[in-house]
């Protein structure tokens, strides 16, 4: 089940330009704590980037995520 949350993860991520954990937990349905756990283990692994601050709309701002292009170069 992990790996194919993972999976999940890395293919929302993968697919769009720019998205933000809580982004990633509503479209996946898996809870903040299993995304941001599976977000850990994708950039310590070097498929998924941090790319600074989103906009807010409203408290704390998000920090954007990006697949990482060059991982398969």
């Amino acid at each position: 089940m992990k790996q194919k949350n993972k999976q999940l993860v890395l293919n929302l991520v993968r697919f769009s330009t720019s998205i933000s954990r809580a982004d990633i937990a509503h479209s996946s349905h898996l809870n903040k704590a299993t995304v941001s756990s599976l977000m850990a283990e994708l950039i310590d692994d070097e498929f998924i980037i941090e790319t600074g601050p989103g906009e807010s709309s409203g408290g704390r701002r998000p920090v954007m995520l990006t697949f990482d292009k060059n991982t398969f170069v």
